[in-house]
């Protein structure tokens, strides 16, 4: 960063850093003026939903979601943040919807975190209709 300041790519490596090692602050501050310069990049908006997921600000991920057009949501590490995500804000039809979408993948962690994310949504899901049957039942 300190020999070629204006390159961004240094910039975007250190914020993969941070995230990864939790420095969510450190990584928001590399990430908010590169996706200021280059709004539709997709790994920014990747990079900066992520963030707010781990910071609990599922309100201002979601905003940032919203950006992604459907094949970006085929991409294996969009669409399951974004499945988790939406399983967060209590999104559970379009949680499945995404993360049924998915790009197969030969990624172990991603796939682990696809079938834990998926059983959690599945759960919910079931959830919901036992509730809602339960509530048609007492109706009649």
């Amino acid at each position: 960063i300190k020999l070629s300041p204006k390159s961004n790519i240094p910039k975007y490596n250190l914020a993969q850093v941070y995230i990864k090692f939790n420095h969510l602050e450190k990584a928001k501050d590399l990430i908010n003026p590169l996706v200021n310069k280059n709004s539709n990049d997709i790994d920014l908006i990747f990079s900066i939903m992520t963030i707010e997921i781990a910071q609990g600000n599922f309100d201002k991920a979601y905003s940032w979601s919203k950006r992604f057009d459907s094949m970006d949501l085929r991409r294996e590490d969009i669409s399951l943040y974004v499945a988790l995500l939406y399983y967060e804000l209590k999104k559970y039809v379009e949680a499945k919807a995404i993360i049924g979408a998915q790009k197969p993948t030969i990624i172990e962690e991603i796939n682990s975190a696809t079938k834990v994310i998926t059983k959690k949504i599945d759960i919910e899901l079931k959830r919901i209709k036992e509730e809602n049957d339960r509530k048609e039942a007492k109706k009649v």
